[in-house]
């Protein structure tokens, strides 16, 4: 092959991901730009809350000596030694981190590309890094100073450099991965337990692999051979060795490359521990409050009751903490206690964290330190990526996708399974879940990469695939773009010019265009809601009472839910639901009561009355009231703080005695629908008024 065929052959693989990458810059810096309009002293101090400023702040104390001092490092430390390094080298600039971090994430993009080609194709490794290029809160935590803005490259970049040591058997690679995955594990302890499962793996390599074919486009090969394919890293091909003692001896030496790099840059942090405290503690002296904060009674897998101090799990949580400063008790003991007294709670409690893990797509993630919703972003809002049908479609690929290369899927399996275990054992947010996007993206890419070989060699597995995405279409709207990407790569072929199949594309795009319409029509009739739950409401008792206002776009409201709360003992008493105009208005629109001694805790309980007819635009109050109920057997409303962003500016919670309610800032877990028609649905969601 000639120079210049082969020069026009690299321009021609290089152009692609260089686009992707020119454009997730693009939106980067829009992005950036956007938040400093919408924000103009929010970068005058470090962007995203107390967490952002502990990491700025401890920073400065590991350039003054303050820290660590005498005590154990009781933080994550990569991120502030990150800062630390930044501000004594350049000086103290609050934007400097970011932009470091803008070009991490798309070095992280770049080995996504490199992992996706290896495992999969070139256009499975193209798409990954544009879905995640494009995904919207992948970008949502770019300005923030924040520890996984560094985890998920050095992961990825981790995944990648073991990979191409599978690909081109150069031990310099398995360095490199020691490295990025040490550096990942002193920003996200939990990568720790990738290294064992990267040590297995390489162990794998050298003993089992043989004849792979690597699965690209281009059709290249990986290496070949049976037992003691890849050579033992120190003292060239081992002498007179057999074939399994070549391999163990291969193994042992790999694994060392692997591990001493993660020992050189963790021992520092746990030898000035140990010298401190006496006590073993590999990075972070904050494991047992974490895990305690995950596991015991109160939990809902989430960390956001450490922001709201009146809560009555927080409470409960201090009781704690001083019992464990008075050596009464440990965390560690506290949650061996729980899953041994409540162990069907405890069940419950690690199948909800599952949920949010893989499932939950809502901002009930988002923790409440970030000033702004994703909706709220003009670059963000409008991208069209969603996490619940991004996850089917990553399912998909994983029980039916073959074109593979298994040795690198494996590791991606093995790898982000064990982080993601060791992420579920604590608690969820959706930051943590950053690390973890790669892989949904990897595995959703690569269907919709094999439409490619299917269509033309599996037909039939092509054409099921597509009619079960068209089946999920009506639960999963956000499935319109996978399916389009899959049609469109699939006909790719030329088959498109064949009379059936063009009329068949004819067919599912009509499809997608009216689940798309019946989707905003549904949304229409219940376009007023704040669905976030998690906090508890003062109790409902004596005159108190508490309420919600809200306006409604559509005529005909005759539907309001509200998600209720147990407070203290089992409660025991009425309680009545009264819909009025406004908090001043004497006069109920409609009123229900009902026994409170039914009621659970997060129970979701319906009112439904007859429609009001010129209900669109106007505001409306509910409020529930219990006279005869006591402070210790009350019941009370969910709901979320307003603080620091209002995720319901359309209303506003009160509490108090009815006369003179004082306005929270907070709102109510609730949603109100309207009684209308398909075609009233319909007009109401294309803009029309009913």
């Amino acid at each position: 092959m000639s120079y210049q065929r082969q020069l026009t052959r690299r321009i021609t693989h290089l152009a692609p991901p260089l686009l992707v990458l020119l454009l997730a810059f693009g939106l980067q810096l829009r992005y950036l730009a956007e938040l400093r309009a919408m924000f103009p002293a929010g970068f005058t101090q470090p962007f995203c809350g107390v967490d952002a400023l502990a990491h700025y702040n401890r920073a400065l104390q590991l350039l003054d000596g303050t820290l660590p001092g005498d005590q154990t490092y009781f933080f994550i430390p990569l991120y502030p030694f990150y800062l630390a390094g930044l501000i004594k080298f350049f000086g103290d600039s609050l934007l400097l981190p970011v932009f470091m971090q803008a070009l991490l994430q798309l070095a992280g993009l770049a080995a996504l590309y490199g992992i996706g080609r290896i495992a999969f194709s070139r256009t499975a490794g193209l798409l990954a890094m544009l879905g995640l290029a494009t995904y919207n809160y992948y970008l949502f935590y770019l300005p923030c100073y924040d520890q996984t803005l560094l985890t998920t490259p050095f992961l990825t970049l981790g995944v990648f450099f073991l990979l191409t040591f599978y690909r081109r058997d150069q031990a310099r690679w398995v360095v490199a991965a020691g490295i990025a995955l040490g550096l990942a594990a002193l920003s996200r302890p939990t990568v720790l337990l990738t290294l064992p499962v990267a040590s297995l793996w390489l162990g794998w390599l050298c003993w089992s692999v043989k004849d792979v074919e690597l699965m690209t486009d281009g059709g290249s090969l990986t290496p070949s051979g049976g037992i003691g394919s890849f050579s033992p890293p120190f003292g060239g091909a081992g002498g007179g060795l057999n074939a399994v003692g070549r391999s163990l001896r291969a193994w042992i030496g790999y694994s060392i490359l692997l591990v001493v790099p993660f020992i050189l840059l963790v021992a520092p942090i746990t030898l000035h521990n140990y010298r401190v405290s006496g006590r073993f503690i590999l990075i972070s002296d904050n494991f047992d409050v974490n895990i305690f904060t995950g596991n015991n009674p109160d939990a809902l897998g989430l960390d956001s009751l450490a922001h709201a101090q009146s809560q009555p799990p927080v409470l409960r949580f201090l009781q704690t903490l001083q019992r464990v400063d008075a050596g009464e008790t440990t965390f560690p003991a506290e949650v061996l206690r729980y899953y041994r007294e409540q162990p069907g709670d405890a069940l419950a409690l690690n199948l909800r964290k599952t949920w949010l893990w893989f499932g939950q797509s809502t901002e009930l993630l988002v923790e409440p330190f970030f000033p702004l919703r994703v909706t709220q972003a003009g670059t963000l809002a409008h991208l069209p990526l969603l996490w619940q049908p991004l996850v089917v479609v990553a399912l998909l690929g994983i029980v039916l996708g073959q074109k593979r290369a298994w040795p690198p899927v494996v590791l991606l399996w093995a790898v982000y399974g064990v982080f993601s275990l060791g992420s579920i054992l604590f608690f969820i947010q959706l930051r943590f879940r950053l690390p973890f996007i790669p892989f949904v993206m990897l595995f959703a890419a690569s269907l919709l990469a094999i439409a490619l070989h299917w269509a033309a060699q599996q037909p039939r597995r092509f054409w099921g695939v597509l009619a079960a995405l068209l089946l999920l279409l009506p639960l999963l709207p956000g499935l319109s773009l996978f399916i389009l990407i899959f049609l469109g790569l699939g006909l790719a072929q030329g088959r498109w010019r064949l009379p059936r199949y063009r009329w068949a594309a004819v067919a599912i795009v009509a499809y997608l265009l009216l689940v798309s319409l019946w989707a905003q029509a549904e949304a229409a009739a219940s376009d007023v809601a704040q669905r976030i739950d998690i906090y508890l409401g003062p109790p409902l008792a004596g005159e108190s009472v508490l309420g919600q206002t809200f306006t409604m776009d559509c005529n005909g409201l005759n539907y309001v839910e509200v998600t209720l709360g147990v407070l203290g003992d089992a409660p025991d008493q009425p309680v009545t639901f009264n819909l009025t105009a406004d908090p001043a208005s004497p006069d109920n629109l409609y009123s229900e009561t009902f026994d409170s001694r039914s009621v659970r805790d997060f129970e979701r309980k319906a009112f439904v009355f007859p429609p009001i007819a010129d209900s669109a635009g106007q505001r409306y109050f509910f409020f529930l009231s219990s006279p005869t109920a006591a402070p210790d057997n009350a019941i009370t409303a969910r709901g979320y703080s307003d603080t620091p962003v209002d995720y319901f500016p359309g209303g506003r919670a009160y509490a108090g005695q009815l006369a003179g309610l004082q306005p929270q800032q907070a709102d109510f877990a609730f949603t109100a629908k309207c009684q209308l028609t398909w075609w009233q649905k319909l007009r109401h969601a294309l803009g029309g008024r009913e």
